[in-house]
């Protein structure tokens, strides 16, 4: 499993650290996967995106008014969502 993960929740990243073995101690690697994790948000790059995230029909995303089931509903969410404009 992916040790970084990142979901979206009323209007929140949230970036989750998957290290229970270490206490979730940040090493080189997950501190990689970390900003990696920040820069595909706020970019919306999708296929970084998708590295990040468990894939399986297992996984819900829960959202305001709103909750995908599934790898699939998910990724249609996400590739149809516009990336961040940062320049206002």
């Amino acid at each position: 499993m992916t040790r970084v993960t990142t979901e979206i929740r009323d209007h929140v990243a949230h970036v989750t650290l998957a290290r229970a073995d270490k206490m979730n101690a940040v090493d080189p690697d997950m501190a990689e996967a970390i900003v990696a994790a920040g820069e595909a948000l706020v970019g919306n790059d999708v296929a970084v995106l998708d590295e990040l995230f468990w894939q399986s029909e297992h996984t819900i995303r829960y959202g305001v008014g709103e909750n995908l089931y599934g790898v699939g509903e998910i990724l249609a969410f996400r590739k149809a969502r516009p990336s961040a404009d940062w320049s206002a």
